[in-house]
């Protein structure tokens, strides 16, 4: 029996086996891996409204392939995940050739310090305990973000303000 690839649509995650490739277009991307769907329900929103453009991923496995195929500008990383955690994709992804350099913040419930050191040695650009403060969230992508996507960022925040 053969099996068909998933595939997703804009709103829905990458999953293993999706092979959805679109187009990003707009301000600074933003790939959020989380495999809870309340927590990326809320992320996406939270950064659609401040005017980022948001893929989405449910494991390590799905990050890994919406990263090559999508190159986010930052990307929002939970560290404990089925099929792949949070470090193991981290290191595959630091490898690859393309987007071996996007800045990866990880997000996470793990707040003891030696988690976070680790994280930090092995290559991640910044760790942020759960729960976030909405605010911190913001400015950590903007330190991380290339200077124009700031920018575009922050132009479409202000379009989706005065289109409310």
């Amino acid at each position: 029996m053969s099996r068909t690839p998933k595939t997703t649509d804009s709103r829905r995650p990458y999953s293993a086996g999706s092979r959805r490739k679109r187009m990003r277009s707009g301000p600074g991307c933003v790939l959020i891996v989380e495999d809870h769907d309340d927590t990326r329900l809320m992320l996406r929103t939270i950064l659609e409204m401040s005017g980022f453009s948001v893929l989405e991923a449910i494991d390590g496995e799905a990050a890994i392939q919406a990263a090559a195929e999508e190159c986010p500008d930052v990307i929002l990383m939970d560290l404990g995940m089925p099929t792949v955690d949070g470090m193991g994709a981290m290191r595959r992804i630091r490898e690859h050739k393309t987007i071996g350099k996007t800045p990866i913040v990880f997000l996470t419930g793990w707040a003891e310090s030696p988690a976070r050191e680790a994280a930090l040695s092995a290559g991640c650009n910044d760790y942020l305990v759960k729960p976030i403060e909405l605010d911190q969230v913001i400015s950590v992508i903007e330190r991380w973000l290339p200077r124009q996507a700031r920018s575009m960022a922050a132009a479409q925040a202000s379009l989706n303000e005065v289109g409310t």
